[in-house]
């Protein structure tokens, strides 16, 4: 079961590198990470860059700002692996997530659309969440 890891980013540079990095160190490896850049005006694309020759399924696509649909769009559109796993670039995943996804879709052939519950992390936020802690 080949997983496409899709990341969209408008200026968040300061964050996408943890993000790549955590989709990056998965137990169940995903078959490329896709970051789709949305005309960002920060250092985002130059971070993206350096971690390129460590991450050698990791894959930048830039295009002019066009939203955060569109950017999901793009990579759904640009991905090869059997499904499309979405992390925004400001969020990070716990190293089990993909396999836990793996073992689930294993184990239920008539699944074709999977998502988890999320968590609030602990630190200054920068806006926030409408949703429950």
């Amino acid at each position: 079961m080949k997983f496409s890891v899709i990341i969209n980013n408008y200026n968040y540079g300061r964050f996408v590198g943890e993000a790549v990095a955590s989709a990056h160190a998965q137990t169940h490896a995903p078959h490329e990470i896709i970051v789709v850049d949305d005309g960002s005006t920060d250092d985002s694309c130059e971070r993206i860059e350096a971690l390129q020759a460590d991450i050698p399924n990791l894959r930048l696509h830039r295009q002019p700002n066009a939203g955060q649909l569109c950017a999901i769009r793009k990579g759904v559109e640009l991905a090869t692996g059997d499904w499309c796993f979405f992390l925004d670039a400001d969020d990070t995943w716990t190293p089990e997530h993909l396999a836990e996804a793996a073992r689930t879709i294993g184990a239920n052939a008539e699944i074709s659309l999977y998502y988890t519950d999320h968590r609030e992390t602990t630190g200054p936020p920068l806006f926030h969440s409408k949703w429950p802690a």
